[in-house]
């Protein structure tokens, strides 16, 4: 079959997957469709069989089209009759974790089940997360790099990038570099070339703050002033308070990794502490939605409300 659906939440995936639907020798013809309707896919599609030679399209973020209904029954017959010379690939990158929930929803819809029924669809979406993309991970590591990655080092690797492996495969490019093509990583090395690293520096500070240590003002108002992504802060903390209340309840946490992760905090946080500490993340959230301090800039605001939520936190927990 000529056409191809793609569904991805990671745009390496996504890019990998495309490649390898791409029939040699033919450049692709990239469109956004939200810039399409029938006409357009007429023109592209319906007509193609009149040319010789191959044709490649690629509709990007295809449920960004939004077609009538008898403009669904158009590109239906379309899709029908795309002749063998013509390569149809629709991708749809689902980037955006809080909105995970809709996913389903919106490949339930008339449009969604219109690129389904004309194209082979693939699901990727499980592909690239928990023990799946550790498994990814260290397979790229050996096949496109030539690295000897260990189970525990590619999970870690996998959490500093928050599980978005385009972001993980750039640190197995600059470990490749510091071992000069390929070679065993130890931990060692691990650790000096992902230190550095903005996605280190942030889980770093996260666990500092959780852990009530000392030094988690100052790491707070170092990251604070090179990042200032305040609610990344307040979503993490969020994450990983919900998937303590989950195990506590006896329920599972995915991916594995991440909930063994959660152990070295489960013992600060006995049933009384943990109750108020949720409660003043949720007083934290809203204080930042809000607008904490009258007078004061936003940005100074924000860095206020979470010093005052860690010292609060230190007091309770600590």
């Amino acid at each position: 079959m000529p056409a191809h659906l793609l569904i991805a939440r990671d745009p390496l995936l996504l890019d990998e997957a495309v490649a390898g639907l791409l029939p040699a020798g033919v450049e692709p013809s990239r469109h956004y469709a939200s810039e399409l309707n029938a006409d357009t896919v007429f023109n592209q599609l319906g007509s193609a069989d009149l040319f010789a030679s191959e044709k490649c399209f690629i509709y990007v973020d295809i449920l960004e089209m939004k077609p009538t209904k008898r403009e669904s029954e158009r590109i239906a017959e379309i899709l029908a009759k795309l002749p063998a010379e013509t390569t149809l690939i629709c991708t749809q990158l689902f980037s955006d974790p809080e909105k995970r929930s809709d996913e389903d929803r919106r490949l339930k819809t008339q449009a969604a089940q219109l690129w389904q029924k004309g194209t082979k669809p693939l699901d990727l979406r499980r592909q690239g997360e928990g023990e799946n993309g550790v498994r990814w991970l260290m397979n790229r590591a050996r096949e496109h790099y030539g690295l000897e990655l260990g189970n525990a080092q590619a999970q870690r690797l996998l959490l500093l990038s928050t599980d978005q492996l385009a972001l993980a495969d750039a640190e197995l490019a600059k470990l490749a570099l510091a071992l000069d093509g390929g070679g065993r990583v130890t931990d060692e090395l691990l650790r000096e070339t992902v230190q550095g690293s903005p996605a280190a520096r942030f889980y770093e500070m996260a666990d500092s703050v959780m852990q009530c240590h000392p030094q988690a003002q100052t790491l707070l108002l170092d990251w604070f002033r090179s990042s200032g992504d305040t609610f990344r802060l307040v979503n993490e903390l969020k994450r990983r308070f919900t998937a303590m209340r989950t195990l506590r309840r006896g329920g599972n946490v995915y991916p594995p990794f991440f909930a063994r992760s959660l152990q070295q905090f489960q013992r600060r946080y006995p049933d009384p502490a943990f109750r108020r500490s949720i409660e003043l993340l949720a007083r934290l959230e809203q204080d930042l939605k809000g607008g904490m301090y009258a007078g004061a800039s936003s940005k100074d605001a924000e860095l206020s409300a979470l010093q005052v939520f860690a010292a609060d936190l230190r007091r309770i927990a600590g």
